[in-house]
């Protein structure tokens, strides 16, 4: 699993906070994923895009804790991917409320810690949660541009299957009982 030290909200991302004070809305726009090296004139405060952007990862939930945190989450896997590819780099995106543009808002680099994910008919298909917890600061409002489509968490599925289950199980055994079963 790749483990992201250099880590940091980078420049343009402290002016989106910044801003916020104002009480503008934060909003996440993509995650991206890529297999490039650490510029070596650069920190993860002064990169401005990521060195090799491989693919985008679709956001499919952002959670502010209300503590000046929010966690920005999407899933990828290698199904479509035909070569290989060092996990290495992460980055998260945010529109700039005063420009309306799309910006770099945190990054992070693996280094040499990046896990190797194998092309799709290597060997099985690898599928990864990427979850992002940056600093949002006093941000009223985080949303994030989410595809269409139904995303559920872990824990909505969980939730789910008990409540299956739950229905499943005969009214003796503490199950509910449906209308339609009656």
């Amino acid at each position: 699993m790749s483990t992201f030290t250099l880590n940091s909200i980078t420049v343009a991302g402290l002016g989106i906070i910044s801003r916020l004070v104002a009480g503008s809305t934060l909003e996440f726009t993509r995650i991206a994923i890529g297999d490039g090296a650490m510029p070596s004139d650069k920190t993860p405060l002064t990169v401005t895009d990521l060195t090799n952007r491989l693919f985008d990862v679709d956001i499919n939930s952002v959670e502010s804790d209300g503590k000046g945190s929010a966690t920005v989450s999407g899933i990828f896997n290698n199904e479509d991917k035909e070569v290989g590819f060092f996990y290495r780099e992460l980055g998260l995106f945010a529109k700039d409320p005063a420009t309306g543009k799309e910006v770099l808002y945190c990054y992070g680099n693996a280094a040499a810690d990046a896990e190797w994910i194998s092309p799709s008919g290597a060997s099985s298909i690898i599928e990864k949660e990427v979850k992002i917890t940056t600093l949002v600061g006093n941000a009223e409002t985080v949303t994030a541009e989410i595809k269409s489509g139904i995303y559920a968490t872990k824990e909505e599925l969980a939730e789910a299957t008990i409540r299956k289950a739950d229905l499943d199980a005969p009214a003796a055994e503490g199950g509910r009982v449906l209308a339609e079963q009656m």
